[in-house]
């Protein structure tokens, strides 16, 4: 069994040279009753009747994040009286849902206005990996802390007419100048000491980083759960547009998936 401890600490995300696409979130509220078009998407509202089949633990994991969520939510008008009602409840997970919630089929329009019943969706997940406080052969991918060389400097503290922006970099000799790249960082033997933990696999930090945060089961069976808490100012360079510029994979065929077989097929060219 796994033994989840408290700890929680925050990790120090370097900008990407390769960084996925994450799609934004927005809360799309119905126009008509039973359709909402928004750009490129259409949604549909339909029964739960026609949902692929669920199994009720499905649903009991969907109401214990509703109620998460509703922490956050919970004051705002749309979600005040349906959070007010999770608070407590104990009966069926799917039953709440099928009280409470419409089911919407997303559908993509095609550029010649045809609704499709396939398309990308992106989303958000914490990545659950193996990993050690302790560097070994086997555990030599350091997650880092952000490293006490890195400042972020505020120009309108000394000029208030300037905009209030956070300028990451460091001290050199007596100047500051940019902070390191993802690849200088990586082959700088002296941040080993800022490493919280060290994982196996260079494409598992490196996804787990895109998400911004994620667990790590540790040997003795805790869970150690980590954080965004920074980054090296770098411009931001997302891995799919790079992939379908310099390699001959197309855009419809972006997923996390087909990234890590990349990264897997062509080692030498990830860092």
């Amino acid at each position: 069994m796994i033994r989840k401890s408290r700890l929680r600490v925050a990790f120090f995300f370097w900008t990407l040279a390769f960084s996925a696409v994450l799609a934004g979130c927005t809360s799309l509220m119905p126009e008509s009753p039973d359709t909402l078009t928004r750009g490129p998407v259409r949604l549909e509202k339909t029964t739960f009747a026609l949902c692929p089949q669920t199994q009720e633990v499905d649903w009991d994991v969907a109401l214990h994040a509703f109620k998460k969520s509703c922490t956050r939510i919970g004051k705002k008008a749309p979600w005040k009286a349906v959070c007010a009602k999770s608070d407590g409840y104990t009966g069926s997970s799917r039953k709440f849902f099928r009280d409470h919630f419409d089911p919407w089929r997303v559908l993509t329009i095609d550029s010649e206005g045809n609704a499709r019943d396939t398309g990308l969706m992106t989303g958000y997940y914490e990545p659950e990996l193996d990993g050690s406080l302790t560097r070994s052969e086997r555990f030599c991918v350091p997650l880092l802390s952000p490293p006490d060389d890195l400042i972020a400097l505020d120009v309108s503290r000394f000029d208030p007419s300037l905009p209030k922006t956070a300028f990451k970099g460091k001290v050199t000799g007596r100047r500051f100048v940019p902070y390191d790249t993802r690849r200088a960082i990586e082959m700088r033997g002296d941040l080993a000491r800022y490493a919280l933990c060290w994982l196996q696999d260079p494409v598992d930090a490196f996804f787990l980083q895109v998400q911004g945060s994620g667990r790590v089961r540790l040997e003795d069976g805790h869970v150690l759960r980590l954080a965004y808490a920074d980054n090296n100012g770098r411009p931001y360079r997302a891995v799919a547009n790079w992939l379908t510029q310099n390699t001959a994979l197309k855009p419809e065929q972006m997923s996390m998936e087909r990234i890590r077989a990349w990264a897997k097929e062509n080692p030498n060219r990830v860092r």
